[in-house]
């Protein structure tokens, strides 16, 4: 059978374990010592390989007398394996001798690694075109070929010049295919790959500077902020060096970008208006001019059940939302329900969220969420409307909150169902 008609029949992985398979069927690649001569030949599929490196491969500087007999055993067996049709007798075939040596032939597309390297260029041509989509999906299907690290079930070959190359391959892949996403604007798709990566590689400028860039997409600077000083911490105390020029750079741009509150888009949380809304002139009129004061002050609407406050609070901020580009947010406090109603702290934790800070930067203390909120509402226009709340210790206080209430531009709605009960003068 001819090496062309073999490309349908016989496949072979040496990204991860080494298995071969000729169609469905996985066939035994036999002992360890055989496995180490197979990993080898097909490290250098393509190429000559001599016995010398196959027999230092075997048994380093110490071979037995009999070693070459040995090798011409395993490389019986190994032709078998790859190319069971061809005469024992016949020239050529998959596994040929070749002068002091022996040349592994693959068909076309058997050998993974093979298909691995044509998906890696196939990317490099469609980012030099300029087509990014298809860059980023060849890359994708690179990477898809890797069970773990290359012939991972021979440990001899773990430290072979060519296994330590295919991991410098794979990782630069990897790095080229996190970049790509990145460029995409698909920086949320791989930031949990990127953090595990980060965690398990803490001294890796590359990808800490990769994961610093998608923390900063995302709109979580104060993330990246840290994300860049562990690293920073971490070169220091381990290597006695300072970061590098990508990683430097990385911290550079992120120092010199505006703070970017809107990456997770404008809070819109109101509940709809009452659309036959009429009358309450006056109190709409006492709205305006509350939130004409400079800086807005903290406004309480007080009324026994069911007279309508919250459906004029909300009327009132659908007719003014001009007034707040930066977002509306609602947040029932369930005050009606003294078992079940939100403590300030998780009210904090709530608010944070609807400004976008995702769930593990926010802080777990209350003290430190108001803090927190202070710094990401500082020069927004926001209204947050609180509503039913029970008493003063459930609502964010101003002794959490010295000084301006959380935010001198910050317009705030409490809708209160116990009109004997005023939160603040």
């Amino acid at each position: 059978m001819s090496v062309t008609t073999l490309a349908s029949v016989l496949v072979v992985q040496v990204l991860g374990r080494l298995r071969v398979w000729h169609g469905d069927r996985e066939v035994d690649t036999g002992p360890p010592t055989r496995r180490l001569v197979l990993g080898v030949l097909l490290l250098n599929a393509g190429r000559l390989t001599t016995r010398r490196e196959l027999i230092e491969s075997l048994w380093q500087e110490r071979p037995p007398s009999s070693a070459v007999n040995v090798l011409h055993t395993h490389v019986k067996h190994l032709r078998r394996l790859l190319d069971p049709q061809r005469s024992p007798r016949g020239r050529g075939g998959v596994l040929a001798t070749v002068g002091d040596g022996y040349l592994l032939r693959l068909p076309d597309n058997a050998l993974d690694l093979q298909r691995f390297r044509q998906s890696v260029h196939a990317a490099q041509t469609a980012e030099g075109d300029g087509e990014l989509v298809r860059a980023v999906a060849m890359l994708r299907e690179a990477l898809r070929l890797w069970e773990d690290d290359p012939l991972c079930d021979v440990p001899m070959l773990d430290n072979h010049p060519q296994v330590m190359g295919l991991r410098a391959e794979r990782r630069r892949a990897q790095l080229s295919y996190w970049d790509l996403m990145l460029q995409a604007g698909h920086a949320a798709e791989i930031l949990a790959a990127l953090a595990v990566e980060g965690a398990v590689h803490p001294l890796d400028e590359a990808v800490q500077a990769t994961l610093i860039r998608a923390y900063q997409a995302t709109g979580q600077r104060t993330a990246a902020f840290e994300r860049y000083e562990a690293t920073r911490r971490a070169l220091a105390d381990e290597l006695g060096v300072s970061p590098g020029p990508e990683l430097t750079r990385t911290h550079h741009q992120l120092l010199g970008e505006p703070v970017n509150r809107h990456a997770v888009g404008i809070p819109r949380q109101l509940p709809a208006p009452v659309p036959d809304f009429v009358g309450r002139v006056d109190d709409l009129a006492r709205l305006d001019a509350a939130h004409a004061t400079r800086p807005p002050g903290v406004v309480v609407v007080c009324g026994t059940a069911g007279v309508g406050k919250t459906a004029l609070v909300v009327h009132w901020g659908h007719l003014r939302r001009d007034r707040f580009p930066d977002g509306r947010i609602y947040l029932d406090m369930r005050g009606e329900d003294v078992e079940h109603a939100l403590p300030a702290q998780e009210a904090l934790g709530r608010l944070l969220t609807a400004v976008g800070v995702p769930d593990q930067d926010i802080p777990s203390d209350a003290q430190s969420r108001a803090a927190r909120w202070r710094t990401e509402t500082d020069g927004r226009r926001l209204l947050v409307v609180l509503d039913n709340a029970a008493s003063t210790e459930q609502i964010p206080q101003r002794e959490a909150d010295p000084g301006t209430a959380w935010s001198a531009t910050t317009g705030w709605l409490r809708v209160n169902p116990h009109p004997t009960r005023h939160f603040f003068p």
